[in-house]
């Protein structure tokens, strides 16, 4: 998995799964204070352990003052996201998954 920076915040490409999530845990971008968009476009595939990261990511990007937005999520992803109860975090609304997350405000730890 290749995580990319660009001036807007990060892109993701590759797979995200279990072979790869301790690497990218390695690998997890210092999250600067404000908004920064999380681009999925690229995720090939994903698993309960690539979620799991997310889910961390979101968590660190809370803690320095950033407020993390996933966007263009493949349909893999949403709906691994929607099983596990986590639709909220790319702007799951009653099944409708939009193509850009919503921003993560409000949504603490203990909502996760």
């Amino acid at each position: 998995m290749e995580i990319t920076r660009d001036d807007g915040g990060f892109s993701l490409r590759g797979d995200l799964t279990v072979d790869n999530a301790a690497a990218a845990y390695r690998s997890t971008p210092d999250f600067p204070a404000g908004d920064c968009r999380l681009d999925l476009a690229g995720i090939e595939n994903t698993d309960s352990a690539g979620l799991a990261l997310l889910v961390y990511w979101i968590r660190q990007a809370e803690a320095a003052g950033c407020r993390l937005i996933p966007e263009n999520a493949p349909a893999q992803m949403r709906s691994l996201l929607r099983v596990a109860g986590l639709g909220m975090l790319i702007g799951d609304v009653e099944g409708e998954a939009t193509d850009a997350g919503e921003p993560l405000a409000g949504v603490g730890s203990g909502d996760l």
